[in-house]
């Protein structure tokens, strides 16, 4: 067996024990199998949410460790080519390595909506780093706040690009929404520096 990442069983498994109804193999019946370690394409996408959470949450940690007189917007560029030059290395290998078939799929709409959508991204960022460095609010409070971005984007998928329309699931993101909301307000009347 070998290692793969993906929604669906890789070759050498395909004769191997069922898998669950969760695509994932529970690790008996990847010993049953001789021994794969694969990744279900769920799994996987709880490791890149995971991922996103702890590099998102950490983005403007090292801003820590520059000199007071050089806060605030003056970080901003740095900020961008740091972002500019690792997402390009980052996307790169992901294409080459593992999805050569995307070469068809960069067309000059697709660019011109990634290069808005990072714009777009950008400004919150900057708003964030404003938050902190003009109006005083401290790290412990900004991030959190920018975190309703996962609001905002529910909002979007549910109600404009209709990717969810089970109305049980609907529920639930709004059940998430008002814990989310709540975290944010006690945040803002308790939170570091309120």
């Amino acid at each position: 067996g070998g290692f793969s990442v993906s929604g669906q069983e890789s070759s050498s498994q395909t004769d191997g024990p069922e898998q669950t109804s969760d695509d994932s193999w529970s690790s008996a019946s990847r010993r049953e199998a001789g021994g794969g370690f694969s990744v279900s394409g769920k799994a996987a996408g709880v490791l890149s949410a995971v991922s996103v959470g702890f590099f998102g949450g950490s983005v403007l940690v090292p801003a820590g460790y520059v000199p007071e007189r050089l806060h605030g917007l003056r970080l901003i560029p740095s900020f961008g080519i740091g972002a500019a030059c690792v997402g390009t290395a980052v996307g790169s290998l992901y294409w080459l390595i593992w999805r050569p078939d995307l070469r068809k799929e960069i067309r000059p709409e697709v660019v011109r909506n990634a290069m808005c959508a990072g714009v777009v991204w950008n400004l919150g960022n900057i708003c964030q780093v404003i938050a902190q460095g003009r109006f005083k609010l401290s790290y412990g409070i900004a991030y959190p706040i920018l975190q309703c971005a996962l609001l905002f984007s529910g909002l979007w998928g549910i109600y404009f690009f209709r990717e969810v329309t089970h109305g049980p699931t609907i529920l639930a993101f709004w059940a998430g929404a008002l814990v989310l909301i709540a975290g944010v307000v006690l945040l803002g009347l308790f939170g570091p520096g309120a």
